[in-house]
């Protein structure tokens, strides 16, 4: 309850602050706009429904492993594009409301087939060959990420030059190659978002596991590990938070929130599970990977924007010639 109840607050606290941020300034550290968004009510709101969110995560993540609270996470996506319809009468299209049923499903269905299993120190060789692998993937994804907006600057300069009738055809294909590449920083942005925010429920787990299992041997030296965890763990969320924006800047918003929400969940459950010696339920295995396939197709399914949709949100993105 408490990971749907802070899934939902954060990704409602992000569109709220999105929405408040139309009669915003752009974000900066002088006191002028800072007061502007103090002062907004509804910037206020969504950033206490955000912090609020990720403090009910926080307390789920002292009492679940993280192979369980990450999936059931993935539910936040669908209350959201719930949210979306009825406050900001966006219309829910059929691929749409049948990835909320989905995603819900799964959600359910992780929830039924979890198991107690008695908590273990982490295995040391495995996180650090998992975080080895993190860096790894991280570093591709950047320089894909590099390359694709190399691409996007090559086509906007193109397009600021080309202005003649005769070089229209030049322009559309340049148009095309820039809708790849920013196709290509949506899965990459969005999937870097996801490393980093299953790493941050990662980092807090690990803290307050320690701190747990530790302080009966170590008194009150141990129960230090719990607020490097959690320092830590807000390390890496803001990193993914400034990831997750880069992807935003030159793509689609749903879509790198749906690619990062994908790659959170796979993070955590491979974590949970190598690093942290977490345990697949035994009784109910089918039942619980039949459940983290549903919440995979169903967030799937929230991205899958319908072209005959009747209204576009802001952060629909259309590539043609001007």
């Amino acid at each position: 309850l408490l990971t749907v109840l802070g899934s939902a607050a954060n990704n409602i606290g992000k569109v709220l602050q999105k929405e408040a941020t139309k009669d915003l300034p752009q974000l900066s550290l002088s006191k002028a706009v800072m007061r502007r968004y103090a002062g907004s009510r509804l910037w206020r709101i969504g950033l206490l429904a955000d912090v609020g969110g990720a403090l009910c995560l926080l307390a789920a993540l002292s009492m679940a492993p993280v192979s369980l609270i990450q999936p059931v996470s993935g539910c936040g996506m669908a209350i959201l594009a719930v949210f979306s319809h009825f406050y900001l009468r966006e219309e829910l299209q059929a691929n749409e409301r049948a990835g909320v049923v989905v995603a819900m499903a799964g959600t359910v269905g992780v929830g039924l087939t979890a198991e107690l299993f008695e908590d273990s120190l982490p295995a040391t060789l495995a996180s650090l060959g998992l975080l080895c692998g993190y860096g790894g993937v991280f570093a591709l994804l950047e320089l894909q990420i590099r390359r694709a907006c190399s691409a996007l600057a090559r086509d906007r300069d193109h397009r600021n030059v080309a202005a003649g009738a005769e070089e229209l055809a030049e322009a559309s294909a340049a148009a095309a190659t820039a809708a790849a590449a920013a196709r290509r920083v949506e899965l990459a942005a969005g999937a870097q978002a996801g490393l980093l925010f299953g790493l941050s429920s990662a980092a807090a787990r690990t803290g307050l596991l320690l701190s747990q299992l530790l302080v009966a041997e170590y008194g009150a030296p141990a129960r230090g590990l719990a607020p490097l965890g959690i320092a830590a763990s807000v390390g890496f969320s803001a990193s993914g938070i400034f990831a997750q924006n880069r992807g935003m800047k030159e793509g689609r918003a749903i879509v790198v929130c749906t690619y990062a929400a994908m790659v959170t969940i796979a993070t955590g459950v491979l974590t949970g599970l190598l690093a942290l010696n977490e345990q697949v339920p035994r009784r109910h295995r089918l039942g619980w990977l039949l459940s983290l396939a549903l919440i995979f197709a169903g967030v799937g399914l929230l991205v899958k924007k319908d072209p005959s949709s009747k209204k576009l949100g802001k952060d629909h993105v259309s590539y043609h010639i001007v």
